[in-house]
């Protein structure tokens, strides 16, 4: 068989006859994403074939419609990322740490606010900040990046791996995906992993295809040239999949999937020059990835992370039963998040039938690549490692996506071959489940294509309390103070410092035992106005608790206006501000509220920032 310099043939490539066969005659890999085009027989009818031919009608169709799918899905992300919306919370505790923390901060850790997050993704954030400033469409840039990447890369991946109307059904599949357009447009590192993951799976699969051209060697190449390019492929799959680690803490489990799959088929072949290259190659990755985990493993975890990922992480403690009976929980919600698919039990039997088709197919490498990357990933997530739900989750849509496609066009190729020859029962068969296949998958899909159509048409606005803020910042008088809503610190760290806010400190409700008064006479004093600011409530807190810090202030003045953005009461769980004014007494019916021993007087902290 043919090898290049790097020491690797494509998996499962048929080896030379003996015979003295020409080269041209030399059978193609098995592996291959695209069968050979003699495959298949003349039609009866004598219609030409147009299933792989370049520059037929079925070619300029297929390009015209992954085009058209690509060019509206980047069209979807641009329209989420451009639109005008502050930060929230979770991309607010990203954006202060992106601003105060120095580069070794950001490299080692702890982050405030017990944040984690790649640290090559930090750095390039930070480079962001420094070369253009805050604003949230220069930060949230590299995630529309990523997302566009992703959907090009699913197209390409899926074209080389399950040929083109398969990789036609996967890149629409993802183009449906509401969490890739949410993310897109947010400082998270989500869409950044699911861009890293298929990096790595390019890689991979370009390892496995070293050294299989059929191209007749011009008379002028030399050996030191072949080595010079195999050595050029193992550095771009050492630098790729490095480079995916650093940004990526799920790209480590991608890695491991991916790579072992390979190394699986390599040993079935008793490849093992191939398979050592390969396994070298994919060593500074897993170092890295190694000493990421061990430094992540040092820092302080979220306390109610289980809270967040219902069935995306198994019990604590779970043993072998509970394991068990938690995978079809977990499969359930990975279903409904990242996927937001319905009918989980006919997308599992389709994703596993797209497995079948690939090893029955002869693309055993793509079957244990997508196999190993979701192995990984239940693996972690059984370890209470990294949650299989969710946005967390979102670099294996793609995946799931393509095994789901190799599935439905496998049965549609053969349901063709076998009208073509002649073999009516298999055909009915395949006719059959196509029927139930193809009208199920439409009705799985569609919540996930109306979310995704929603988020494009109105992106969601989490917490609009920048505008709050900014709302505050043109009503400004001397003599005015700020104080803000205790959870909704970021808020204050960020666009108070944007907008030059007179912020005098948080303001808290807190329990009887730890009752400052002190501290709310110390921010008020010399203060005119005060106002009161709020984002988003936290869920833990009552629905009158903004009512409650307002009738304390009311003892010092009076509330004379108030505004709240968006529907709800005024002083419920809206983002909104109320301004009161201690130059006047206070009003002649103050609030009277039940007693509440948790949250029974007003604190202010004086550090906000």
């Amino acid at each position: 068989m043919p090898r290049s310099a790097d020491g690797i043939g494509h998996p499962g490539e048929r080896a030379e006859p003996r015979t003295g066969a020409p080269p041209q005659a030399v059978a193609p890999p098995r592996d291959s994403a695209e069968q050979p085009a003699p495959t298949n027989p003349p039609d009866p009818a004598g219609r030409p074939d147009v299933t792989g031919r370049p520059g037929t009608a079925g070619e300029l169709v297929w390009s015209a419609l992954l085009g058209l799918v690509l060019a509206l899905g980047v069209a979807g992300l641009v329209r989420v990322w451009a639109s005008d919306r502050g930060f929230w919370n979770d991309e607010l505790y990203i954006a202060v740490n992106v601003r105060d923390a120095g580069l070794p901060g950001l490299l080692t850790g702890p982050l405030r606010y017990t944040q984690v997050a790649p640290p090559g993704w930090l750095l390039v954030e930070k480079a962001m900040y420094r070369l253009f400033g805050g604003d949230e469409q220069v930060l949230r840039l590299p995630q529309l990046a990523a997302a566009a990447v992703v959907l090009v890369l699913t197209a390409v991946l899926a074209r080389r791996a399950l040929g083109r109307w398969a990789a036609l059904v996967a890149t629409a599949l993802l183009a449906v995906s509401p969490l890739l357009y949410s993310y897109a447009g947010e400082l998270k590192q989500y869409t950044v992993e699911a861009a890293a993951a298929l990096a790595i799976v390019l890689m991979v699969d370009v390892r496995s295809r070293a050294g299989t051209s059929r191209r007749r060697r011009a008379p002028g190449d030399s050996q030191v040239r072949a080595r010079l390019a195999g050595a050029g492929r193992v550095l771009a799959f050492v630098v790729v999949t490095t480079a995916a680690v650093w940004v990526s803490y799920s790209a480590l489990l991608v890695l491991a999937g991916a790579v072992g799959g390979l190394l699986l088929v390599l040993a079935l072949d008793r490849r093992w020059r191939a398979l050592a290259v390969t396994a070298a190659a994919a060593t500074p990755a897993a170092l890295l990835g190694a000493d990421q985990v061990r430094r992540r493993m040092g820092q302080p975890f979220l306390s109610n992370q289980e809270a967040f990922f219902v069935t995306g992480l198994p019990p604590e403690g779970a043993g072998l039963v509970e394991l068990l009976r938690w995978l079809p929980d977990m499969w359930r919600g990975f279903v409904a998040s990242p996927l937001h698919w319905a009918y989980p039990w006919l997308v599992l039997g389709l994703a596993l039938a797209g497995v079948v088709a690939l090893v029955w197919q002869g693309r055993r490498l793509w079957a244990a690549v997508l196999v190993g990357v979701f192995g990984a990933a239940v693996g972690a997530a059984a370890l209470g490692g990294l949650p299989l739900q969710d946005r967390v989750a979102l670099y294996l849509v793609a995946p799931v996506a393509m095994a789901v496609a190799a599935a439905l066009c496998a049965a549609a190729r053969v349901l063709v071959q076998a009208l073509r020859n002649g073999r009516h029962p298999v055909a009915a068969v395949l006719a059959v489940g196509l029927l139930v296949a193809l009208p199920g998958m439409v009705l799985a899909v569609r919540p996930a294509a109306t979310a995704a159509l929603a988020e494009v048409r109105h992106p969601r606005y989490r917490d609009v309390g920048r505008d709050v803020m900014r709302d505050v910042a043109a009503q400004l008088r001397p003599g005015d103070a700020v104080l803000v809503y205790g959870f909704s610190q970021p808020l204050a760290s960020w666009y108070g410092t944007r907008y030059r806010l007179p912020v005098a400190g948080l303001a808290s409700m807190v329990r009887t035992g730890a009752c400052q008064p002190a501290t709310v006479d110390a921010a008020l004093a010399g203060v005119s106005r005060v106002w009161y600011v709020r984002g988003a409530k936290w869920s833990r807190h009552p629905d009158d608790y903004h009512v409650r810090v307002l009738a304390e202030l009311a003892r010092r003045g009076r509330v004379v206006e108030a505004r709240v953005f968006g529907p709800g009461e005024v002083m419920g769980h809206r983002p909104g501000w109320a301004l009161v004014d201690l130059t006047q007494g206070p009003g002649p019916r103050p609030p009277t509220l039940a007693a509440a021993p948790e949250y029974a007087c007003l604190t202010v902290q004086p550090e906000w920032r």
